[in-house]
C-alpha cells in the first residue's frame, strides 16, 4: 500500500438538492490557491499567449489543458526520436501543442493518451516489418516533461483499453499506471490524477478501482475516450460516481476530459446539443478539454472533392459548410452548439474567418467557464438546479439525458433570477480574434 498524498484540501460549500452537483472549495496545496468547483479548465492545445490576450481577465485562477492522442503508429517512432534527440523539450512542445509563454504565465496541465501500449512493440503501419518500442528510461523522460509542463496538477498518461484487440492486459495497465505515479511522486508536491476510462466494462472497472483503493489513489481523471456525454455515457458517469463512492469513500476528486464536445453533430445540421457542459452536473469537479473521435480518412487531395460530390454539393458550398461545422459556437442559453451563421448571437460573434479550430476550442471553453460560474451562483442562491436546467432547450429536447442529471421529481419550470440573457452582449469579452 502506498502513502499517496492527493495534495488537494477540500471543503464543501453547497450541494444541490436535486442533482449530483456539489460546490467545493479546493485548495491546491503546492500553490496555496483555492478554486471553487465545479471548474472549467480552458483549452490550451496549440494556443499562443497572444491568442489568450486579456480574455481571461474575469477568471481569478485560469488553468489551461494541452493534450495529445497518439493513435497513428508513425507518431510513436517520431516520439522516440524526439526523446532521444538533443532538443527534446522543444520537440515535445510542438507535438503536444504547448506554448512556453502560456506555461510561464498561467497554470497548466498536460493530458496524454496512447492508442497502443508504448512499452510493447508497436508495429509501424506502412512498414510492418519494423517495430518501435519505448524503453522505460525514455518513457520516464516523457513523464519528466509532463511533470514540468503541468504546474496545476498532473494527469497520469493513459493507454486505451478497448474491449477487443487490446495491446495491453489489465495487469500490464495497472503496472504502467503504478510505475508512472511512482515516477511522478519523487520529490513531488503537485496533485496527481490517475486515469479511469468511461467506456470500460464493469469487470475491468472494478479491478482498476480495487487497485486504486489499495494504493489510496483518490484523484481520478475520467478519460472520455472521445465519447460524448450523451444518454449512454451520462448514465455511465452516474454509475462510475456510485462505484467510486463504494471503493474510495467520499473523498475522491473527479477530473473529466477528452469528451466529444457535442452530441451526434451532423454536417448539414446547424445545431448540435452540447456535451462538454454536462459532466459538471454528473459529479465532475474539473472539466477539461474536448477531443473529436478519430476517423480514418481518404487522401487529402481527393477528400473535399469526393465528399462534395457524394453529398450533391458544390465544392465551395461543401467547404463553407465544413468550416461552419468545425467552428460551432456554444450558446449558454440553450446548451446547443451552432454554426456561427445560425447562432442566436451571430451579430455579436467576433470575426472567425481566419480562426483555427484550436482557437475555437479556446473561445468555447471561455464561454463554458462563464456558464460554470453561473451554475454555481444559481445553486448557492436557490439550492437546486432543476429550474435552471429546465431553461436549456437542448435538455428539454432530450428528457432521458435530463433525467440522468436530475433526481426523480415532478418537473416544474421557474425562471431563475440569474440568466445569461440578462447580459446585453454575452460575447463581448471574447474581443477580436488574432
Amino acid at each position: 500500500m502506498s502513502d499517496f498524498d492527493p495534495h488537494i484540501s477540500v471543503e464543501t460549500i453547497s450541494t444541490a438538492k436535486d442533482a449530483p452537483y456539489t460546490i467545493k472549495e479546493m485548495t491546491l496545496d503546492h500553490l496555496n490557491r483555492s478554486i471553487e468547483t465545479p471548474f472549467k479548465v480552458l483549452s490550451g492545445t496549440k494556443i499562443s499567449r497572444k491568442a489568450i490576450g486579456n480574455r481571461i481577465t474575469g477568471i481569478p485562477f485560469p488553468i489551461f489543458e494541452s493534450s495529445k492522442y497518439l493513435i497513428d503508429t508513425k507518431t510513436y517512432a517520431g516520439l522516440n526520436r524526439i526523446l532521444q534527440g538533443g532538443s527534446w523539450i522543444s520537440g515535445l512542445n510542438r507535438m503536444m501543442g504547448v506554448d512556453n509563454n502560456v506555461v510561464k504565465d498561467f497554470n497548466t496541465t498536460v493530458s496524454l493518451v496512447f492508442r497502443h501500449y508504448p512499452l510493447n512493440d508497436v508495429v509501424l503501419r506502412n512498414t510492418p516489418a519494423e517495430r518501435v518500442r519505448m524503453d522505460f528510461s525514455l518513457y520516464e523522460g516523457l513523464l519528466d516533461y509532463v511533470y514540468a509542463a503541468s504546474s496545476a496538477f498532473i494527469l497520469t498518461p493513459d493507454v486505451c483499453l478497448p474491449q477487443n484487440n487490446r495491446t495491453i492486459s489489465i495487469e500490464q495497465y495497472l503496472s504502467f499506471i503504478s510505475r508512472s505515479v511512482e515516477s511522478f511522486e519523487r520529490k513531488n508536491n503537485k496533485p496527481i490524477f490517475v486515469p479511469l476510462q468511461v467506456d470500460l466494462g464493469v469487470s475491468d472497472l472494478k479491478k482498476i478501482l480495487e487497485f486504486y483503493k489499495r494504493e489510496k489513489y483518490s484523484n481520478i481523471w475520467i478519460d472520455f475516450n472521445a465519447k460524448a456525454c450523451d444518454n449512454t455515457y451520462s448514465a455511465r458517469l452516474r454509475q462510475m460516481d456510485r462505484l467510486l463512492g463504494e471503493y474510495l469513500g467520499n473523498d475522491y476528486i473527479l477530473y473529466s476530459s477528452h469528451m466529444q464536445k457535442d452530441i451526434q453533430p451532423q454536417l448539414r445540421n446547424p445545431q448540435a446539443a452540447a456535451s462538454d457542459i454536462l459532466p459538471q452536473y454528473l459529479g465532475s469537479d474539473f472539466v477539461g478539454i474536448t477531443r473529436s473521435p478519430y476517423r480514418s480518412y481518404r487522401p487529402l487531395m481527393k477528400q473535399d472533392e469526393e465528399i462534395a460530390r457524394d453529398l450533391g454539393m458544390t465544392l465551395a458550398n461543401y467547404r463553407q459548410t465544413k468550416f461552419e461545422h468545425t467552428h460551432r459556437i456554444f450558446d449558454p442559453n440553450t446548451y446547443y452548439y451552432y454554426y456561427p451563421s445560425a447562432h442566436p448571437f451571430r451579430n455579436e460573434l467576433p470575426d472567425l474567418t481566419h480562426v483555427t479550430s484550436e482557437q475555437i476550442g479556446l473561445l468555447n471553453s471561455l464561454l463554458i467557464n462563464r456558464e460554470f460560474s453561473h451554475a454555481r451562483e444559481v445553486t448557492q442562491e436557490t439550492g437546486e438546479l432543476r429550474p435552471f436546467l429546465l431553461e436549456k432547450q437542448s435538455l428539454l429536447d432530450n428528457p432521458i439525458l435530463l433525467g440522468n442529471i436530475l433526481s426523480p421529481r415532478q418537473p416544474r419550470f421557474v425562471q431563475t433570477t440569474l440568466s445569461p440573457s440578462d447580459d446585453e452582449d454575452p460575447f463581448q469579452f471574447l474581443g477580436k480574434m488574432e
